[in-house]
Order: structure tokens, then sequence, then C-alpha cells
């Protein structure tokens, strides 16, 4: 992928992002793609041209690896934010639907937890690729908060990996639901709503990364088709991964 259809990418996941929130966009992903396209007739070989002139290269085998390494660079910290906060979204959504379900002890089913399960099976795993991102104190209250639940939820059959994910054993889920669903019922409720508490800071906290990094990237790659000096431009490049 190009550095311009990186862009086009970036940018409409940030308009998904911004319609699904409670944040207003005042962006307009057709324009802005639109605009960057028609920046120059070669647009591509543009950027090119800037990498070729920091790597003081100009073979297409070292400026396609040279892209790649500015892309790498511009947006993966935003893509990886953006992967957090979809997650955490789902989550925040996984506990409600939970907190729901466990309201009435006499349909709640396996489904239902399983489907809590993967929502905070995913949501860890993309924490663990993001780095640094604010919210880490909601995560780390997340986690708590099954940790503090681990002795009920082992007694029917979620247990808590190495990893920090959740593993659902069915036959003991299922046996525990038929024994006493009130029980767990019970258990399931307030473990959902402790953990939709913590995942709706963690909501709110990447965010609110996510639109500072989304900038960030647009305002570093509009800088360096400004043609600034070399220093300059390695400088800008190296701020937009801290």
């Amino acid at each position: 992928m190009g550095t311009i259809d990186s862009l086009s990418s970036i940018i409409t996941q940030y308009e998904s992002i911004m319609s699904g929130s409670n944040a207003s966009s005042t962006s307009s992903s057709s324009t802005l793609i639109s605009t960057l396209e028609s920046k120059s007739s070669s647009a591509e070989n543009t950027s090119a041209s800037l990498l070729d002139e920091l790597t003081g290269s100009s073979s297409s085998s070292s400026s396609s690896s040279a892209e790649s390494a500015f892309e790498s660079l511009l947006f993966s910290k935003t893509n990886a934010l953006s992967t957090l906060y979809t997650n955490a979204k789902s989550f925040s959504s996984s506990a409600s639907l939970l907190a729901t379900a466990a309201s009435n002890s006499s349909t709640l089913s396996c489904d239902d937890v399983s489907s809590y399960v993967s929502a905070y099976n995913s949501l860890i795993t993309a924490a663990s690729t993001s780095g640094t991102f604010a919210g880490e104190e909601d995560l780390s209250t997340l986690r708590q908060n099954m940790t503090d639940a681990s002795d009920s939820l082992s007694s029917i059959g979620i247990t808590i990996n190495s990893n920090g994910t959740l593993t659902v054993n069915e036959d003991t889920l299922e046996s525990a639901l038929s024994s006493d669903a009130s029980s767990v019922a019970s258990t399931l409720s307030g473990l959902a709503s402790t953990t939709k508490a913590s995942a709706s800071g963690l909501v709110s906290g990447t965010l609110t990364q996510y639109t500072e990094s989304f900038k960030q990237s647009m305002s570093s790659y509009t800088k360096l088709n400004q043609d600034e000096s070399g220093l300059e431009l390695i400088g800008l490049l190296f701020d937009s991964k801290s």
C-alpha cells in the first residue's frame, strides 16, 4: 500500500470512529482524500522523492523499503490506538449486554457469557500490542476486577490465563447454570457492572489519544510535503513515533 493509500485509509478510519462516538468530526474523508490525491499528479512519487532524500538512495527497492518504514512511523501508533479504542468500545457494549442477560437468570446462557469473554480477550490482546496509551489505569482496574472475581468465576467455569485473557469451560458453566442459575447470574451481574465502569474510562481515554495521534500523523505528513530540510524531516519522523 502506497503512502496516499495509507492516508486515505487512516482518514476513512478516523471518520468511521468519529461518526460512532460522541465527538464531532469537522473533516470530510472524501474531501480530504481528494485533496491529497490532487496535490500533484504524481503524489506517490512526491513521497518517494522525500524518502530518497532522507535515505540518500534512489533505488526502487530502497525507496520501497524506506516508504514502508515511513508509513510505519507515521501511522502505526494511530492504527494501534484505533484497534484498541474499537475493542474497548465493543467490550463496554458486551458488558452492558451481559448485565442485561444476567438480570434474568432463567434465560441467561453460555452464549451470553462467551460473547462477553470473547470481547474481553480481544481488548486484552489489543492492549498488549498498543504500547503506552491513555486509559492504562482503567485497564489495570479492569484486570483487577477479573482477579478479584477469580474464585467466583472459576466456580462457574471461567479461568484467567497467564496472559490475562479468559477461558470458558462450557461444561462447567452449563452445569452451574443448571444447578443454581440465580447464583451464576448474581456473579455475572456484579462482574458486568464493575467491568463496564472500567471499560467506559478506557473508551474515553483511548478516543482522546487516538484523535490526537491522528492529528499528529496528518500534521507530520503535511510538513513532510513542504520540502523541509533533511534534518527537520528526520526529526518529524521520530517525533511521530513517540
